[in-house]
């Protein structure tokens, strides 16, 4: 408090601020005396929290052996970790594992030809497109995907050709059919050339295929001399690629699959076959609901899943069969599968009517189901599906033009010779490849006209081989559908590059999770607002799974608006329903939460009203370019479109001509590759890389014996069951990957734990501390509370199991002691061969907590127990490091834990210490102001004497 600033009396020439602070000094000892017992009460509460934060260090030490799993942390080592590294959690099982890196993921990367300049030239570039590789009209299959599922049998094969010379090809690291073209191909000193139809391969100029010693690669490829047969110069191969049972759903409709319903009940169903056993006769055809879905029943009054879904062809099959069998009216009518046309077949006898129908056929919520089966139709006794299963490396011809796909049936040629001829029958292909072989095979064809895929893949290429002069012309019914019509004209070419056929890639039995490149389209909802002002929102979450549940979300909010999927079969479009009038808003999509929208590529507005009000969702993305637009330009247009692509100019140096527009794909593997299509600009690309997923063999140090393994990141984490496995570089050596228990990480987490308990030891040593040679004393020097923990928690340190007796019960039995002054110690080799020795028993010392399920009952009379909700956790068996920690706790609790309840007393003490001091300030401020006002007073009396005297003074010197 600061002292009286009324300074020294003018009139008494008294030093009055002095003497009060001196008389207030003798008045204020109280306070120091207080001031100093706030003090000592602050630097002894500071000593418990010093304390309370030590112990909380055990505690949080000991705890971690439980909830960190400490003893089930498991360790990987790699004899090469520049190949490849792993991380193991704590489900890994312990082992050797032989690993050989044959590739790392990599991106697809095109480079142009050079232009003149990057932001100068106007390139006059026009309209390009890009679009997923499932845009292409070929595939490559999977050897995993051949016979049956099998696979092949990887090795080394030899192949003799007409000429009777041989070569030897390796086949123990191909991993697709391409790959085995491609090495055949590729092989020296034989003239073959191999190829793929329908289900089988064909050797050009070949006589016999032979496996190498030990291997039945050439019988598992169907071209052994058992399954194959010579056609002319070629060997054929056997089947090797046909629809089976084991078909998975997913993989038909060239990779759509099958749609389904997710509604439940006893009753759900798909589709309806229709049966009338009499034909035209008077009884009424039976309705047989067949479901694909999961199976419900009623149990106990609850709804139950008893089945799930079916994933096969011979799932379906067998529904189907189950669902014919249970209609008593029914007999003689069965589904079987038609392996040689990928095809489903519903039999049954002579007059029989058959029909299959969608559920809810005709309505906004109709069902796809029979459609995806190809069993939609009507037919007599017989019912054969239309092709669900396409062959090698093709694809369903059904699925041109959006889905459409061909009704023309002939093609007429003119070739630049003169000559002309037409090719009709081309409507009884369901396959590109088919369809691509009966013009190619036509006899009156002759080899005059070659038909293939163009250069994108997505079209056909008519080439005219007869070397005339005139111009070539293609027509017919077929051809506009087929995207090569040259009428009236033709071309003064000697091919035409037909145009995009539109392949079908997105359908409503597309399964979300492989939207995307297989990233899919995530969780969330959005918002759509139709043409007249609705609003509604879409949830899509777990339990939605086909873009064909989406649609259906849509169509039954109660908008005026229509989903489906769109004309050229790549996306999702939503258009006004116009039923009831036309709208004047333009339809707008938003994501509420999280990125469907985005990712169904709908989010957004309608350019318009009337015919413009609706968004299409393709994942074909077109960019328009200016006349004017330069490189620079053209690289900014694709990076800040959704292409999937990144652009880059690359400088060559060259000089003329040196900058060259990069692209490479932003997703790696596989399913980053993509199509280009640039409508006739000519960009002279060429493929750096294809884009390749990464690629190990896992088993063993022979490629052929192990099993191939590939992903489309350098990261695969299902290998190894809790193993992640990082691949680095690609290496001709095996690695071997080595999981182990983490004994390290244990013995990391006990010398924390000894540690901790030491630094608390130290922490009580320090704030009881006494120096005899100064006098020195610690905050808590005497404290029962402090003496009393620490003596307990040596005790707790010697204590022994609780609740169970094992091979090891006390902590001095793995490796624990405690030394002079008290500091406790590890010795690391006697855990180890505690550990050794039993594991188990070592892990139970440290973890076990066993809660008891009677620990609390209390005894509420008449023989009647109960749960008593106000008390602790009671634990029937406790480890010796658990029991430290339930111990720990009582003193830490930060509800009642001792040294809790000893701050919140030193609190209250502070306070009342607090209280005092302002107490006695109160009483020295008013004994400040009386002090003040009396020596005012003695002044004011004083300099009235003063007065009076000097008035006596006067008088006298008048007299």
């Amino acid at each position: 408090m600061s002292g009286i600033t009324a300074g020294v009396g003018l009139f008494s020439g008294i030093d009055t601020a002095s003497l009060i602070d001196q008389l207030l000094a003798v008045a204020a000892r109280p306070r120091i005396i207080a001031q100093r017992r706030l003090a000592q009460l602050q630097v002894k509460q500071s000593a418990i929290l010093d304390i309370n934060t030590a112990l909380t260090g055990v505690k949080t030490a000991a705890s971690t052996f439980r909830t960190s799993n400490v003893f089930q942390s498991m360790l990987a080592n790699s004899t090469d970790p520049d190949v490849m590294t792993a991380s193991a959690g704590i489900t890994a099982s312990p082992g050797s594992y032989t690993f050989i890196v044959d590739r790392l993921v990599s991106s697809q990367q095109m480079l142009s030809r050079g232009f003149a300049d990057l932001d100068t030239s106007g390139l006059n570039a026009g309209t390009w497109s890009f679009e997923p590789e499932q845009a292409r009209l070929d595939r490559d299959v999977n050897l995993a995907n051949l016979n049956g599922g099998q696979g092949i049998d990887r090795g080394s094969i030899t192949i003799t050709d007409s000429n009777g010379d041989s070569a030897t090809i390796d086949l123990s690291r191909v991993a697709t059919v391409n790959e085995v073209l491609d090495a055949i191909n590729s092989a020296t000193g034989i003239a073959v050339t191999a190829s793929v139809e329908g289900d089988h391969f064909v050797l050009e100029g070949a006589t016999s295929v032979v496996s190498a010693a030990g291997d039945t690669t050439a019988e598992s490829l169907g071209l052994d001399s058992g399954s194959a047969s010579m056609n002319g110069s070629a060997l054929v191969g056997g089947t090797v690629y046909q629809m089976t049972s084991d078909t998975a759903l997913a993989a038909l409709n060239d990779g759509m699959g099958v749609n389904f319903g997710t509604d439940t009940g006893e009753n759900r169903y798909d589709f309806i076959i229709r049966v009338d056993m009499d034909g035209a006769g008077g009884n009424d055809p039976v309705d047989v609901r067949v479901n694909i879905g999961s199976v419900w029943e009623l149990q106990d009054d609850e709804l139950v899943e008893v089945e799930t879904r079916v994933t096969t062809v011979g799932g379906v099959i067998d529904r189907i069969n189950e669902a014919l069998a249970a209609e008593a009216s029914i007999s003689g009518v069965s589904a079987s599968i038609d392996a040689a046309n990928g095809r489903i077949v519903l039999s049954a006898g002579a007059g029989v009517d058959l029909e299959v129908v969608e559920k809810n056929a005709g309505q906004t919520n109709a069902g796809t189901t029979a459609a995806d089966l190809g069993l939609l139709g009507s037919a007599t006794q017989t019912l054969n599906g239309s092709r669900i299963f396409a062959g090698l490396n093709t694809t369903l011809l059904s699925n041109i033009n959006g889905g459409a796909g061909l009704t023309g049936d002939q093609l007429d040629f003119t070739l630049r010779s003169g000559d002309s001829f037409s090719i009709s029958g081309l409507s009884s292909a369901t396959t590109l490849s088919e369809m691509i072989a009966l013009i190619n095979d036509d006899a009156t064809n002759a080899g005059r006209i070659v038909a293939s895929l163009n250069s994108n893949g997505t079209g056909i290429k008519i080439t005219d081989t007869t070397g005339g002069s005139g111009n070539l012309s293609v027509s017919g019914t077929a051809a506009a559908e087929l995207g090569i019509d040259t009428a009236p004209t033709g071309v003064a070419s000697n091919s035409v590059e037909g145009s995009d056929l539109e392949h079908k890639y997105i359908s409503e039995s597309v399964l979300l999770s492989s939207m995307n490149n297989g990233q899919g389209i995530g969780e969330g909802t959005f918002r759509i607002t139709d043409a007249l002002g609705g609003v509604a929102e879409i949830t899509v979450d777990s339990s939605t799974l086909t873009l064909g549940h989406v649609i259906r979300k849509i169509n039954e909010s109660g908008l005026a608006v229509t989903a489906r999927i769109n004309d050229t079969g790549d996306g999702i479009i939503i258009e006004e329903d116009t039923s009831n009038g036309t709208g004047a808003v333009a339809i707008q999509i938003e994501d509420v939460s999280g990125s469907v929208a985005k990712n169904l590529r709908i989010a957004g507005q309608a350019e318009g009203t009337d015919p413009d009000n609706y968004i299409d969702g393709t994942f074909e993305t077109t960019l328009e370019f200016d006349a004017t637009d330069t490189l620079n330009d053209i690289v900014s247009k694709i990076n800040s479109s959704n292409a999937g692509v990144s652009a880059s100019v690359i400088n060559d140096g060259s000089g003329v001509n040196a900058y060259k527009l990069s692209l490479v794909s932003k997703q790696t593997g596989t399913a980053g590759r993509f199509v280009l299509d640039s409508n006739g600009f000519d960009l002279g690309l060429t493929t750096l890389d294809e884009g390749h997923d990464s690629r190990v063999f896992f088993g063993s140090s022979d490629p052929a014996s192990g099993v191939l393994l590939t992903n489309s990141s350098n990261t695969m984490d299902s290998v190894i069951t809790g193993v992640t496995v990082d691949l680095h570089s690609a290496s001709d050596d095996p690695v071997t990957l080595t999981v182990t228990q983490d004994t390290e990480n244990i013995e990391t987490k006990i010398q924390a734990f000894v540690d901790a308990f030491n630094n608390v030891m130290t922490r009580i040593s320090t704030h009881t501390r006494y120096v005899e040679e100064t006098g020195e004393r610690g905050p808590l020097l005497g404290d029962g509370t402090m003496i009393t923990l620490r003596n307990a928690l040596f005790n707790q340190l010697l204590s022994s199991n609780y609740g169970f007796s094992d091979s090891f019960n006390e902590l001095s039995d793995v490796g624990f002691t405690i030394g002079s002054g008290g500091t406790l110690t590890f010795d690391k080799e006697r855990f180890r061969e505690a550990y050794e020795q039993d594991p188990e028993a070592v892990e139970a010392l440290f973890t076990r907590r066993t809660i008891d399920p009677d620990g609390n009952d209390i005894d509420l009379g008449d023989g009647i127990t109960g749960r008593d909700p106000n008390a602790e956790t009671a634990y029937s068996e406790l480890g010796v490091i658990p029991l430290i920690e339930q111990f720990v706790n009582t003193y830490v609790n930060s509800i009642d834990g001792v040294l809790t309840r000893k701050n919140e007393a030193l609190d209250r003490q502070m306070e009342l210490q607090q209280a005092d001091i302002e107490r006695i300030n109160e009483g020295l401020e008013i004994k400040r102001q009386k002090l003040v006002q009396q020596f005012t007073a003695m002044e004011q009396a004083i300099a009235q004497l003063q007065s009076q005297q000097n008035a006596l003074s006067s008088l006298q010197v008048i007299g």
